[in-house]
């Protein structure tokens, strides 16, 4: 079931000069939802939250099953595109 409606903003940033870059996502799903993304490198490295539900804000942590496949794959696609802005010059 596909959850992933849109990317709706995106950045990658570097943590630090030694430190691992990361994908900082905000999308929508098709459910209605606005959530944030964080995804590193490597599959299973990987955060979404609710950061707008500022009543059960530390509650409302959401799975990356299935969703994070979706995410990375509409990544890569908008990279290989030129629709998703880096960040980066």
């Amino acid at each position: 079931m596909t959850m992933l409606k849109e990317i709706l903003d995106y950045r990658y940033s570097r943590n630090g000069i030694t430190g691992e870059g990361f994908h900082l996502v905000i999308f929508s799903t098709n459910n209605g939802d606005v959530l944030l993304a964080t995804l590193f490198k490597t599959k299973g490295h990987c955060a979404i939250i609710d950061p707008w539900d500022k009543e059960s804000f530390m509650q409302n942590l959401w799975k990356c099953d299935g969703i994070e496949d979706e995410l990375r794959a509409a990544i890569k696609a908008g990279h290989e595109s030129g629709k998703l802005y880096t960040g980066r010059q």
